[in-house]
């Protein structure tokens, strides 16, 4: 079964990458998926044709990152509370194990540097920062066998870090940071993960103040191709949202403006992710509108959504091409 969807998976990503390359107007999409009983990494095309299950393992892979150039995929292996950084080569449909066990503690999440060759990832352990996720980076080669590799970033060990992105000229780094989840802010970081400001509690100060409110939580930010500006996920209850729901906002980090892309509604809209192709306006993003987490499309320019996926599973954590690598 996994020789078979190995194969059937490079007879479609040698489809797609080609065409993300080659400018026929299909870009892949990757994300994880619990509709086989465990987590495992799917891809679709924005349109939502050629889905396939890209993985197959009695672990769950989860959060799926897609290189920057298209060329390679890097996903989290769990077994109870043992983790792995996995990277696949994507026309070659083959495994690498990056940390085979040697990092200790428990990833969480990982994403790329715009160069496609360091990692960045925040990882939890017992005896570093009381157990708080922390940010580290490492090289796409992977923990050696003297377990030297993986190097930690400048942040404040009080604080839990989860879900950073860094910017396409590779200056920022955006994260949720905070004391708990229930109250978390996006931090703007530097490379070395020294603080710039706080997205929205130092920068962005709106008027009613929705965004500093108790058990306000902002999450999942996502650089735009213009560096400026950052998509978050947040609860707080503003007046085009009154249920608590979680909405995407766009913001920036100078704190000029803000828009609830998705105002007035009841249901949640979360983990948005903005690609460099199409029309640099298209985001897909995880809404549980139907009830349950589907992947979703949207132009921000035409405030259209289309549906790409549609099963009774979550559907979650999606990631597309950031370069069609044809600048490198």
């Amino acid at each position: 079964m996994a020789r078979l969807i190995a194969v059937l998976a490079t007879m479609i990503f040698g489809v797609t990458l080609t065409a993300a390359c080659g400018g026929d107007d299909t870009y892949p999409i990757f994300f994880q998926s619990d509709r086989g009983g465990s987590w495992e990494i799917y891809s679709i095309q924005h349109d939502g044709s050629m889905e396939t299950q890209v993985t197959d393992h009695f672990a769950d892979d989860i959060y799926p990152a897609v290189s920057p150039d298209g060329t390679r995929l890097v996903f989290i292996r769990k077994l109870g509370d043992s983790t792995d950084i996995i990277m696949m080569d994507v026309d070659e449909q083959e495994e690498t194990n990056l940390t085979n066990g040697r990092a200790g503690g428990t990833f969480e999440s990982v994403t790329w540097f715009p160069d496609n060759e360091r990692l960045l990832l925040t990882r939890t352990s017992p005896i570093i920062a009381d157990g708080r996720p922390q940010l580290y980076w490492m090289y796409d080669t992977g923990i050696a066998s003297d377990e030297t590799g993986l190097f930690p970033l400048n942040q404040d060990p009080e604080l839990i870090y989860r879900n950073p992105r860094v910017s396409s000229d590779g200056r920022s780094i955006a994260v949720a940071a905070g004391t708990s989840l229930e109250s978390l802010d996006v931090h703007v970081l530097d490379a070395e993960a020294r603080l710039i400001s706080v997205v929205p509690q130092d920068t962005f100060l709106r008027p009613t103040g929705e965004f500093r409110a108790a058990g306000a939580a902002e999450d999942y930010p996502e650089f735009a191709p213009n560096e400026r500006d950052l998509l978050i996920q947040s609860n707080a209850a503003a007046t085009s949202n009154t249920s608590k729901s979680l909405h995407l906002w766009q913001v920036t980090s100078a704190g000029l403006r803000s828009t609830d892309l998705t105002p007035d509604v009841t249901y949640n809209n979360m983990q948005p992710s903005w690609s460099n192709e199409l029309d640099a306006f298209t985001i897909v993003f995880v809404s549980d509108r139907d009830g349950n987490n589907e992947i979703y499309l949207r132009s921000l320019s035409a405030v259209e959504e289309t549906r790409l996926t549609n099963n009774a599973a979550s559907d979650t954590n999606p990631s597309w091409l950031k370069d069609d690598g044809e600048d490198n």
